[in-house]
């Protein structure tokens, strides 16, 4: 398990409250940790395979497509790191004023 330092991130993490998360495999209203400006993390116990491309809405209505790019089976910290695919710049703006 590689470790990864807060600190040493590329972009700067905002919490973020829920997201809806629609994929060819399920459904799912998530908590989401916190957002970048390059991706989130959704909590779940079952999260989708890495490489799953979906659509990720937040609660003002912003949808954005997304694909998995880090999955975690680790109790209180399951879940799934997903990467903002082709996002258009005004919604890039407008979440990183969230």
């Amino acid at each position: 398990m590689v470790a990864i330092d807060c600190n040493r991130r590329t972009h700067k993490r905002i919490p973020l409250a829920h997201a809806a998360y629609l994929s060819a495999h399920r459904v799912l209203i998530a908590k989401a940790g916190d957002l970048s400006a390059s991706g989130a993390f959704l909590h779940t116990t079952f999260p989708d395979p890495i490489g799953t491309r979906a659509s990720v809405a937040f609660d003002d209505d912003t949808s954005v497509e997304v694909e998995v790019v880090r999955v975690s089976f680790d109790g209180a910290m399951s879940g799934m790191g997903v990467a903002f695919v082709d996002v258009p710049r005004d919604i890039h703006r407008r979440l990183l004023q969230k």
